[in-house]
């Protein structure tokens, strides 16, 4: 698995553990998805992602992260190390939505209705005011400081504001698009709605299990 899939994983886990949740399920609906995303830079990436209801996953070159609120686990698979990582995840602290309360640090104004991708949207403005969302973070102190260094810029610098607009669907239940001011997009593409095979959220058969904590890396 490549260091940046490792870094990206850890910032969405650090990002989970800021956001308010009123339910244990992560979308309305089953389905999968392409995520396409593009940077602010103009960098094109387009992955696989799984929806089960309270379980859900994310493809990338070299692994997978899984996320399973049945069980209150994430999981990350390094196919090239043949190991899986586990950590705990709260179901108190995943919401996949912008229409709930969320977290302190963020203004959420809706600005109307639009569809994306053949689903009906609710469209949102959402700030977020990095330095507030910052105090509400675990400590990375006693993690490598390289590490601790990229996580931080892989979460945006962790300063200012960050201006979103986000589309929501109720239907799925999830965001189908996200932009940010600096031009930086994410869009779900082909959703193909189904109920999604049990073996896409468990951990490979033979493969080794690591403890993961915010505190530490894997050993």
């Amino acid at each position: 698995m490549s260091k940046r899939f490792m870094i990206l994983a850890l910032a969405l886990a650090l990002t989970l553990a800021a956001v308010t949740a009123q339910a244990q399920m992560l979308t309305k609906k089953q389905f999968s998805a392409d995520n396409y995303t593009r940077d602010a830079d103009g960098t094109e990436e387009t992955y696989k992602v799984y929806m089960g209801g309270d379980r859900m996953r994310v493809d990338q070159p070299g692994g997978a992260m899984i996320i399973r609120m049945d069980l209150n686990v994430m999981w990350m698979i390094d196919d090239d190390e043949k190991v899986y990582m586990e950590s705990v995840v709260n179901p108190d602290d995943v919401d996949m939505t912008v229409a709930q309360d969320i977290a302190d640090g963020q203004d959420v104004t809706k600005l109307g209705t639009e569809t994306v991708n053949g689903y009906h949207c609710t469209k949102y403005r959402v700030v977020t005011h990095m330095g507030d969302m910052m105090g509400q973070m675990p400590d990375l102190s006693n993690m490598p400081p390289e590490i601790r260094a990229e996580i931080e810029q892989a979460m945006g610098g962790m300063s200012g504001d960050v201006v979103s607009t986000v589309w929501e669907s109720e239907d799925l239940g999830v965001a189908m698009r996200s932009q940010d001011e600096d031009g930086s997009l994410e869009e779900l593409r082909n959703v193909q709605e189904g109920t999604q095979p049990a073996s896409l959220f468990e951990p490979p058969a033979g493969y080794q299990k690591r403890q993961m904590s915010f505190g530490s890396m894997p050993q």
